[in-house]
């Protein structure tokens, strides 16, 4: 095609038309013809985008891979006098562009593209913002087809919504409506992340922002999920204040427009409404509350050499449950060079950003902790922050350092604390001082090189944690071992471990990574031989529990929960205030015997004006308490508790001698059985266990697998048998595993069977 011809072309077209007839020359001789036979593939989805196309003749037929890489979808055709590709963002291409019969196109090279905008930078402008906008057309429309909610709907219901939604931009920390607003609009989040909570956990901050008073919150979206629409549906003023978690790209459909789509396609709309609504209840029903985007974008602030690789390790261990980019300052080459307008090189970048994560499930930003402008872009991008540091550092210098970030970004982004270590066989210790110097969200400890602990936090971003909790039991409670080995030569994760009494005590040692040999010394030592000889005046309890407190204080003493390797919580009973006790800060030590002590058998514990006992009287397998851990991850509980475990042999009438039993009982001819149930120790330790076994059916549904190996042969003051018992407990755990993970799949290596019940499936993230 002639020169004139092609500037002819351009009179015409919206992006151009504007622009002096000299400039629009210019342009037609820098186009590059190309002529494409039927078929041929003119850009692939995911080349670099380095070039802009004008379809000159034809058509150019554009088509986008599902994000399993296999399913195809149809985003339309385009004819003459339409502009293709992404040389104003330079992002790799989002769409297949095959020519649907012979074509011929000009290319503008993104080169040429730039140096126009340096020699004319104000013309220029009007080209960038045409290109922006279509930009913004475009992932709209790819918004909608890769959204649960619209994309199975028919083509002409999908045209009309990507022509009624208005593209709106918020910022990190900025409210978009508050609870009571009048219900104008639903939205469609294109990128980025948005909370939904009520208005009394909003404490109001500066301008637009808002921030919550504590962590709960109704739900929080990303990408491709719809919101806003129940004010539309039922006409109600706002149930909900949502606000923008980061820097957020949404398309907004407003109540005309919503009115005339419904009333187009009724029962199509309808019905995707419907599901929606229904799921929300499930969810809520079965406890998976706040809902949460599986989507994750997060930063990983280096502070620490050792912590050189996590990034790299955190991006291939989220690979396993979604694509996922790892971004570091080298990672934008196409988007170093110069500047081509006036606020151009900013949006360029931003735009890119935004298409990455259309295009990946999670992003891994790699930065260091300085106020540079790479650092405080990845802050603005991301929903949570890794700090990583060495533990032995001094934890103000960070402090200042995170104080200075959140100042410049102007939001105050979820952080977690990653504590490396680079001695993996002693303690983690002073964990306090970083808790005491920085406020964050949670913290974490990591071994140095460590890609066990990199999954681990993976899972937890994608809610899949796998939970542990563990019962009360006295000696039963030693089939505990048998289970954690067999979880951990089957390689299944542990991430979060707690429990009750028993439970709790075995629970701090899988926390500590302690092996199976050493937890069942600490048993023995522990528990076996400080239960001989440590009885005191029976006026509070039977023991004095000296000897257990030193046993135990010989492992741990000195060590706080937050030491440990692992998340960890103990339950105990406040007999002053007759509720439950989660111990998940402070002394191990006084927490695992306040879980221990049994009343009657051992005193009470004082703790800080209160009086505590065994957490079983309330709460013997807290599955429960597990849930809200590890929000919509993998809850796995262990029974230890017979289901009968009391002697009938010995006949309890109107009244009863002690000295007949003790009689009896030191006889050694007698035939009728001997059970060490039938005494007062017995008789305590079995009210005690009545917290988990008279709820047995509640405790059932609160865990997705729950395990009770056979005990029957063995009592509950049997802690010389712990070897045997450990044993059964390994050999019923492998075998349970396995018939599960043959229905289930293994969700914690992202490997879910369809046979898998849909109300345990991954949907949260806490942060």
């Amino acid at each position: 095609m002639s020169l004139e011809s092609l500037s002819a072309l351009l009179d015409v077209m919206a992006a151009f038309s504007g622009l002096p007839q000299e400039i629009r020359q210019r342009i037609a001789s820098l186009l590059q013809e190309q002529r494409l036979a039927t078929g041929h593939v003119l850009a692939a989805e995911g080349q670099e985008g380095d070039e802009l196309f004008l379809v000159v003749e034809g058509t150019i037929e554009l088509t986008k891979l599902q994000t399993d890489g296999e399913v195809t979808v149809e985003l339309g055709r385009v004819g003459p006098g339409t502009l293709l590709g992404g040389v104003f963002t330079g992002h790799p291409r989002g769409a297949i562009m095959t020519a649907a019969e012979p074509t011929v196109v000009a290319s503008l090279l993104r080169v040429a593209f730039d140096s126009l905008c340096l020699e004319f930078p104000q013309e220029m402008e009007s080209v960038v913002a045409w290109l922006r906008q279509q930009l913004h057309i475009y992932q709209i429309k790819a918004a909608i087809n890769e959204s649960p909610l619209f994309r199975n709907l028919n083509a002409e219901a999908k045209s009309q919504l990507e022509h009624s939604f208005q593209w709106i931009g918020l910022i990190a920390g900025e409210t978009l409506f508050r609870e009571g607003d009048s219900g104008d609009a639903l939205y469609l989040i294109v990128s980025g992340r948005i909370r939904l909570l009520h208005a009394r956990n909003l404490v109001e901050g500066n301008g637009n922002s808002s921030a919550p008073q504590d962590r709960q919150w109704l739900a929080e979206l990303g990408k491709g999920e719809v919101f806003g629409e129940m004010a539309l549906l039922t006409r109600e003023p706002r149930s909900a204040t949502a606000y923008a978690v980061r820097d957020t790209q949404l398309a907004r459909l407003d109540r005309a427009s919503f009115d005339r789509i419904i009333h187009a396609f009724p029962m199509e709309m309808l019905n995707v409404f419907i599901h929606q609504m229904a799921e929300r209840l499930r969810e809520q029903n079965i406890g998976r509350n706040p809902r949460n985007s599986s989507a994750v974008s997060a930063v990983v602030l280096m502070q620490s050499p050792m912590a050189a690789s996590f990034a790299g390790q955190l991006a291939k261990a989220l690979s396993v449950f979604g694509s996922t980019l790892h971004l570091t300052r080298g990672s934008l080459p196409a988007l170093s060079g110069t500047p081509v307008a006036v606020d151009a090189s900013e949006s360029r970048l931003v735009s890119w950003l935004n298409d990455q994560e259309s295009s990946h499930q999670h992003l891994v930003y790699e930065a260091d902790a300085i106020e540079d402008a790479w650092t405080l872009r990845c802050l603005r991008q991301a929903d949570i922050l890794f700090a990583a540091v060495d533990a032995e550092d001094d934890p103000r210098a960070l402090a200042a350092r995170l104080l200075l970030l959140r100042q410049q970004t102007g939001h105050k982004i979820a952080t977690n604390l990653l504590l490396f270590h680079s001695d993996h066989s002693a303690f983690p210790k002073d964990t306090k001082k970083w808790l005491d110097a920085i406020d964050v969200h949670r913290h974490w400890h990591v071994q140095a090189g460590c890609y066990d602990d990199a999954a681990r936090i993976a899972r937890f971003l994608t809610g899949r944690s796998v939970g542990l909790t563990l019962g009360g039991g006295f000696a039963f409670g030693l089939a505990h071992i048998g289970v954690i080995q067999a979880m951990r030569d089957l390689n299944i994760p542990i991430d979060h471990v707690g429990g009750t009494s028993m439970g709790a005590i075995i629970g701090a040692g899988c926390a500590l990574h302690f092996s199976r040999e050493l937890m069942l010394e600490v048993m023995d030592k522990g528990c076996a031989q400080s239960l001989k000889g440590d009885y005191t005046l029976p006026i509070v309890s039977l023991l004095k529990g000296k000897k257990v407190a030193g046993a135990m204080g010989a492992y741990i003493e000195n060590t706080d929960i937050e030491d440990f390797w692992l998340p960890y919580f103990a339950i105990s009973a406040s007999l002053v205030h007759a509720r439950m006790v989660t111990h998940t800060t402070g002394s191990a030590l006084r927490s695992i015997l306040a879980s221990c002590r049994v009343p009657g058998i051992f005193p009470p514990l004082g703790w800080d004006g209160d009086v505590l006992v065994d957490g079983g009287v309330v709460n013997n397998l807290p599955c429960d308490v597990m849930r809200a851990k590890v929000g919509s991850g993998m809850v796995i509980a262990v029974d230890v508790s017979p289901e009968t475990d009391f002697s009938v042999t010995e006949q309890f009438g109107m009244h009863l001698s002690g000295w007949r039993v003790a009689k009896h009982r030191a006889n050694p001819f007698s035939r009728q059985q001997k059970s060490a149930t039938t005494t007062i120790a017995g008789i305590l330790a079995r009210l005690v266990r009545f917290g988990g076994v008279a709820h047995l059916k509640h405790i059932r549904s609160a865990a997705d697998l729950y395990l009770q190996p056979p005990m029957e042969r063995f009592n509950f003051r049997d802690f010389s048998r712990g070897e045997e018992m450990s044993q059964l407990a390994y050999e019923f755990t492998l075998a349970e595993m396995e018939r599960w993970t043959s229905l289930h799949g293994q969700p914690w290596a992202g490997d879910t069977q369809d046979q898998r019940d849909p109300t345990h499936l991954p949907d949260s993230l806490d942060v």
